[in-house]
């Protein structure tokens, strides 16, 4: 990044003289017209990303598949695509197919 200095982003950005920066620091200058201060800059390194811990990474939680396209994270659960989006469409977590109702 032209601005920050870093070499890793998940997106990158292209300022008005034509050189590279990260999202964030594309997105300051849009939103301020300015250079992010080193201080936010300090902050976003030191930061500690919260990653949540699963105990079985390869399987849904839901139906219990360990073939997807696509894993989704809901709730802090990963569930299959099919899943996922089930309940991204109906608004809730989805129900799962395991148990029977009688």
């Amino acid at each position: 990044c032209a601005d920050c200095l870093t070499t890793s982003a998940p997106m990158w950005r292209i300022r008005q003289d034509g050189q590279r920066v990260c999202n964030a620091c594309g997105l300051h200058r849009r939103k301020y017209g300015r250079k992010r201060p080193l201080e936010i800059m300090r902050e976003c390194k030191n930061r500690v990303r919260r990653r949540t811990i699963f105990t079985d990474p390869e399987s849904c939680a839901n139906c219990g598949t360990t073939e997807s396209t696509n894993w989704r994270i809901i709730g802090g659960r990963r569930y299959c695509n099919a899943c996922g989006l089930c309940a991204i469409i109906n608004r809730r977590p989805p129900r799962s197919s395991k148990s029977t109702k009688k």
